[in-house]
């Protein structure tokens, strides 16, 4: 595509009209002698030469309005290229504001060049008929007038390719929007599955009751001991191996620290818990046996790592 700056042009054509004036004077002189034949030739040939000028200056406005025209097409080739770009990489080119997610506003600007490029287009279109209405007016003009003309058939061809590229860009954009919004759903539904996970992995149960009570449920058992004559020496209460989770309390770990035990009765931890992890002031220890009263205030999670439910008995 090439622009030729008017100035050489526009000299270029007052020295043809010049030319052409100088050849046409001696012919009007012979034509009709006398003074005032002279006189008339003077007036015709500066009608001539009136007229040829305003067609030329018409000429070269038309090239001006040419070079503006190119001018805003390579401002709209710039900003098409900027977003070309950036819909190539598939990110924005800067942080996204809060309010305008990214494939938005890049439909927004392919929309606006695409009116843009729809307005160069009429331009284009009002310019060569400007053009082709000064072709017909002389010969003398028709080499500038084709070098016009070759310039607005260049842009309109530029024009189209660049209003089918917005075309694609514009699919591009809905594609990686498909993309983008598939990619959230998968990236929401991992987050809930480890939400889900992590709930269920720090999720700890306990229960306290009375002896009758919590074997009466199947949670808690007597294991060991021997049989002396009439009685049995030895026992111990431990929990099940099989044990119903749905009659505890069910609690996450990582939020409660303080089990409240009530009647401000004493219990026995009788499951695997290691008591390392409680306040000392919320329990006693009997030999192996371990015993809470009022409330039981857990500093370390790890308290649950023997197991994920605590049965407490009622002595």
């Amino acid at each position: 595509m090439r622009i030729r700056s008017s100035r050489p042009k526009h000299i270029v054509l007052l020295a043809s009209l010049v030319t052409c004036l100088a050849c046409d004077r001696p012919a009007q002189q012979g034509a009709s002698p006398g003074g005032n034949s002279s006189e008339d030739s003077i007036a015709a040939l500066t009608r001539r030469m009136d007229g040829r000028t305003q067609t030329y200056e018409r000429i070269l406005e038309e090239k001006d309005t040419l070079i503006a025209t190119l001018q805003t097409a390579m401002v709209l080739l710039n900003e098409l290229s900027s977003v070309e770009r950036e819909i190539a990489s598939g990110q924005p080119a800067a942080p996204e504001p809060a309010l305008e997610p990214w494939d938005q506003r890049v439909r927004r600007q392919l929309q606006s060049l695409r009116n843009r490029y729809g307005e160069l287009a009429r331009d284009l279109s009002r310019s060569e008929s400007r053009l082709r209405e000064l072709e017909r007016s002389g010969a003398a003009a028709r080499t500038a007038l084709a070098e016009a003309l070759e310039t607005t058939a260049e842009l309109r061809a530029d024009n189209e390719r660049k209003q089918s590229l917005i075309d694609q860009l514009s699919q591009r954009v809905a594609t990686l929007s498909q993309e983008k919004a598939f990619a959230v759903a998968q990236s929401s539904a991992r987050a809930d599955t480890i939400r889900t996970l992590t709930r269920e992995t720090n999720m700890v149960y306990w229960i306290v009751g009375t002896r009758a009570e919590l074997e009466e449920m199947g949670l808690v058992e007597t294991v060991g001991g021997r049989q002396i004559v009439f009685t049995r020496i030895g026992e111990t209460l431990a929990a099940a191996r099989d044990v119903d989770l749905t009659r505890f309390e069910s609690i996450d770990r990582r939020l409660a620290n303080t089990i409240d035990l009530p009647d401000g009765g004493e219990y026995e931890i009788v499951t695997r818990q290691d008591p390392a992890y409680v306040d000392p002031a919320s329990v006693r220890r009997d030999g192996d046996r371990w015993f809470a009263t009022g409330t039981l205030r857990i500093r370390d999670i790890r308290f649950w790592d023997g197991s994920p439910y605590l049965i407490l008995v009622r002595r």
